[in-house]
């Protein structure tokens, strides 16, 4: 992009990454239907006041954090309830992400750096995936880069309105998440491993630290004081060696690549004259014979702190603790950081070589995103299935199967879209209370709800049922099959 740079303006080329990050995230953006996980946040949001959020937020929030879901009531009162208007939050939220990468590099590094940067967090698989959802993912990676953003401008200068900043910065990451108790954690081993290269003394850093403390201490006790909702076992050392797959799309040999270039961009001298380096932004320079100039590590320390730490945190706390370690999300805002020390590793490589990396990266994420995000069966059509139900149905009980009996969250989304007037229940629910017993206040008439994943049903109908239930006929939906039938009365139920 050095090359590009010098025909047209950085910040039309800014603009452009913009325009690509923006197209990303909102195209399909109503298309799928809500899952679980963004059903809780827009039932908070919806609520008529915040007092009523705060007692929801107890009862069906297994975070417990507050900040994205009254970020989100505010949002939906300027802009409407819709599944549409919930999301829009988050794509926002992807794209301002870009702007601060951009931000970020160029201060570390250079305007290269800033641009490639921008350009692979644009196209990242994973960013864009949680940029079209209405959960708190795509929150928390913008307050994480706000922080550290905040956090590098302090190697330039320090007033007290910027510390006080960076302090609430780092206090709206542990309201966000209970993760950002690790990202809080990185935020101090770098300052630490660092503290020369700041204009914030020791004695400042620390005030700063107690602001948070004592901003952060009403609330910490609400993470700690309940298990998680949902665990997943705990992982070989492999998938936290895999972390980074999802951000740029590919395999192992992808990574390997990555990592390739990662060390490329660590260890490559820069050449040039003092005065062609001292346009990076806070950067220092050891002159050595003449026009070599050799960076020190600084920049590289804080982002391979703010990728490692978080990570390796969260594996260790799973292995002692509760396993929590797996899903791509609970690591997404460390992708930032990764991206960049990417970026860096491309910006110093020959030009001729640099972009048919650009088209690579591209072409790996667009088939991800295809798979991953776009896909038209991704999720249950739960919309379209409950409009069906509703004018087809509307006495009929609708008995929710799932892969996962134990956790049976599609219930959740079913009641979301259903609303209170349809009798929606998990089978074990309906086995003990079947339609037709007074009960359960509903019709003989029952519709079981099954999820399709790639063509296949995620739960099988039990054989027994048709001991039960006279069942017959279908209808398909994107995700999601619904199969008819109702209650023979002359037998007994379980």
């Amino acid at each position: 992009m050095e090359n590009l740079r010098r025909l047209v303006p950085r910040y039309l080329i800014l603009v452009a990454i913009l325009v690509v990050a923006s197209s990303l995230r909102l195209v399909y953006l109503g298309r799928l239907s809500l899952w679980y996980d963004e059903v809780v946040p827009m039932r908070l949001a919806r609520q008529p006041d915040p007092a009523s959020l705060m007692r929801l937020l107890f009862q069906i929030e297994a975070t417990r954090a507050p900040l994205h879901p009254l970020v989100l009531h505010y949002w939906l009162r300027l802009f409407g309830p819709s599944d549409v208007s919930g999301r829009a939050l988050s794509a926002l939220c992807g794209v301002l992400t870009v702007a601060l990468v951009y931000r970020i590099g160029r201060q570390l590094y250079d305007v290269p750096t800033g641009l490639w940067g921008a350009w692979l967090c644009a196209i990242s698989p994973l960013l864009v995936r949680y940029s079209q959802e209405a959960k708190m993912y795509a929150w928390l990676v913008l307050i994480t880069c706000l922080s550290w953003e905040l956090l590098i401008s302090l190697r330039r200068s320090a007033p007290y309105w910027k510390q006080f900043c960076y302090a609430l910065s780092l206090a709206a990451l542990i309201y966000s998440h209970p993760l950002g108790i690790f990202m809080v954690a990185a935020h101090a081993l770098a300052y630490l491993a660092n503290r020369s290269a700041f204009q914030i003394s020791v004695r400042q850093w620390l005030a700063a630290q107690l602001v948070v403390a004592l901003l952060a201490a009403p609330w910490v006790s609400h993470y700690l004081d309940h298990p998680p909702e949902i665990t997943i076992g705990r992982l070989p050392l492999k998938y936290l060696l895999g972390t980074p797959i999802g951000f740029t799309g590919g395999d192992s040999r992808t990574l390997l690549a990555c990592v390739a270039l990662i060390a490329w961009g660590l260890v490559t001298l820069r050449r040039g004259s003092g005065r062609d380096q001292s346009a990076v932004s806070g950067e220092r320079w050891e002159i050595l014979k003449g026009r070599v100039l050799v960076e020190r590590p600084v920049s590289a320390l804080i982002l391979v702190i703010w990728f490692a730490v978080a990570p390796v945190l969260l594996y260790a706390y799973s292995w002692v603790s509760h396993p929590l370690f797996g899903p791509a999300r609970y690591t997404l805002f460390v992708g930032p950081a990764y991206l960049l020390l990417l970026a860096r590793g491309i910006a110093s490589l020959p030009r001729p070589i640099r972009y048919p990396i650009a088209l690579a990266s591209a072409a790996l994420a667009g088939l991800m995103l295809h798979a991953s995000t776009y896909a038209p069966d991704l999720k249950a059509d739960w919309r379209s299935a409950s409009a069906y139900i509703r004018a087809n149905y509307p006495q009929a009980t609708v008995v929710v199967l799932s892969g996962n009996p134990g956790g049976n969250v599609e219930v959740e989304t079913a009641r979301y879209y259903l609303g209170p007037r349809v009798n929606v229940l998990p089978l074990s629910e309906a086995l003990l209370h079947p339609p037709g017993d007074p009960r359960s206040q509903s019709s003989f008439l029952v519709v079981f709800a099954v999820g399709v994943r790639e063509g296949r049903l995620v739960a099988a109908m039990p054989p027994a049922l048709e001991r039960f239930y006279i069942l017959g006929g279908s209808q398909e939906f994107p995700g999601l099959q619904l199969k008819f039938g109702t209650r023979r009365l002359d037998v007994k139920m379980p």
